[in-house]
């Protein structure tokens, strides 16, 4: 289940309480919103082990951007990845085609993933 955050205060908890952590920031009146729950969705179902996924608007995150992810964040997306409370992993903007989002972004948190020792697989799709 993706989480939506709903305050500064849960994203910095939920980063905090989980080892392995994914969260797009964007803004909750565009297009990418609902792209990103869904892109999310599917990407939790082929995780193994288990990655925590997550939306936050930029608005409600502000304390916790550099300008620069402000920015960036109300315009399109950016999606951290999280380990153990420290992050690791900084994608900007998505491409809008499901395949080439999860592909992107398996390839990033698989190779983020192995600098750390940490192997994860991604099972097959339906």
């Amino acid at each position: 289940m993706v989480i939506e955050l709903q305050s500064s205060e849960s994203y910095r908890e939920t980063i905090s309480r989980n080892r392995l952590v994914v969260i797009a920031i964007c803004n909750r009146s565009s297009k990418n919103w609902d792209y990103i729950i869904k892109l999310f969705q599917y990407l939790e179902e082929l995780v193994k082990p288990k990655i925590v996924f997550g939306i936050i608007d930029v608005n409600m995150a502000l304390s916790d951007l550099e300008d620069y992810e402000i920015s960036l964040a109300k315009k399109d997306v950016i999606i951290k990845m999280y380990l153990n409370g420290s992050c690791i992993f900084s994608q900007e903007g998505v491409f809008h085609s499901v395949y080439n989002d999860i592909e992107t972004l398996k390839e990033g948190i698989r190779s983020t993933l192995k600098k750390h020792s940490i192997q994860i697989k991604f099972i097959r799709s339906r």
